[in-house]
């Protein structure tokens, strides 16, 4: 909802707007041999990649894992609302409006250009209105809350900046009871800073003490006052893609080794027993060394490498490299020559 960016009374001062305050984890993977650790090899572009886990399984996809994912729901809901806010607001109109009900204005030639300038840079449409005293006095107790109303009245979206100028249908000519105030939609917070609107209100202030300055003129300073040092609309909602996007970059970073998707590569895995180890036959539970072709006992089994010279055969029908302890080629499925 709209909310104050500032106003003041020729008998009260100004014041300001009413803006929002706003260790080491133990090895399972690796090239080297470690304590527990296991050999294993898979395939990837014909090439074998050997490396060492205390996994059974390696790669094999947890699904307690996916309990992990739910803490990363609240963060994503949170990218995806800062995306939202960071998208182009929409408008229900970028017509500047100078309405000048209590017919103080004047030529608005000048004042007209100035809000142009203004809305140019910024991309919030300003608009002027004056009324008389007497117009709302009877039924809001400041002009404030009546500025507030008329924004409602007038726009339906929060891009607008409204500045409300009042004063006595007959002003007194020694003291003229002048008040004004400013309201501005939610959505221009980011560009309407409390420094922005604190310099602007200042200005417009100094310019209505002197009595011989006209509202119009009083105004249009003002803005000029500001239309150097507002930030460039569009820019503002470009930067306010970065911080989303940094997060959710360090969110997928995270949740791809937690999540332990940086282990899927391994699911193709299979056992490569070195030379000096000691394996069980997973048909009939014998224990034999990995030198060996088969199980002993029962001729099944895992079959360990051959010779060091022996460990790796090249594939007459695709190429791909693989142990020579397996029967077929783990790339096209062909029989090993015997």
């Amino acid at each position: 909802m709209p909310h104050s960016s500032g106003g003041g009374s020729h008998s009260g001062g100004s014041h300001g707007g009413s803006h929002h305050s706003g260790g080491r984890s133990q090895t399972t993977y690796s090239r080297s041999r470690f304590p527990g650790s296991r050999r294993f090899v898979y395939y990837r572009n014909g090439t074998p990649h050997y490396f060492y886990t205390t996994r059974q399984e390696p790669g094999k996809f947890s699904k307690s894992r996916l309990f992990i994912g739910l803490f990363y729901i609240p963060f994503l809901i949170a990218i995806i609302f800062m995306c939202k806010e960071a998208l182009p607001k929409k408008y229900s109109d970028h017509e500047i409006k100078i309405i000048d009900e209590a017919k103080v204005l004047g030529d608005t030639t000048e004042l007209y250009d100035t809000l142009e300038t203004f809305q140019d840079k910024s991309g919030i449409t300003p608009a002027v209105i004056t009324v008389n005293n007497e117009d709302w006095n009877r039924q809001y107790s400041n002009l404030e809350a009546y500025a507030y109303d008329r924004y409602l009245m007038e726009f339906d979206d929060e891009m607008h900046w409204l500045i409300v100028y009042s004063q006595p249908v007959e002003p007194d000519p020694k003291f003229n009871d002048w008040l004004w105030e400013g309201m501005q939609g939610d959505d221009t917070d980011p560009i309407l800073t409390e420094s922005i609107t604190g310099k602007f209100t200042a200005e417009l202030h100094d310019e209505l003490l002197n009595d011989k300055t006209k509202p119009s003129y009083a105004i249009a300073s003002a803005f000029n006052s500001i239309n150097n040092k507002v930030k460039d609309g569009s820019k503002i909602r470009l930067s306010s893609f970065a911080m989303p996007l940094f997060m959710f970059a360090f969110i997928a970073f995270h949740a791809f080794f937690m999540l332990g998707l940086n282990e899927l590569k391994y699911r193709n895995a299979v056992p490569a027993p070195d030379d000096n180890d000691i394996i069980t036959c997973p048909k009939c539970g014998s224990t034999y060394m990995a030198d060996k072709v088969r199980c002993p006992v029962c001729s099944g089994g895992i079959a360990g490498p051959m010779k060091p010279a022996q460990t790796q055969i090249k594939c007459r029908y695709c190429d791909g490299t693989y142990m020579s302890s397996l029967e077929r080629c783990p790339h096209c499925g062909a029989l090993k020559d015997q």
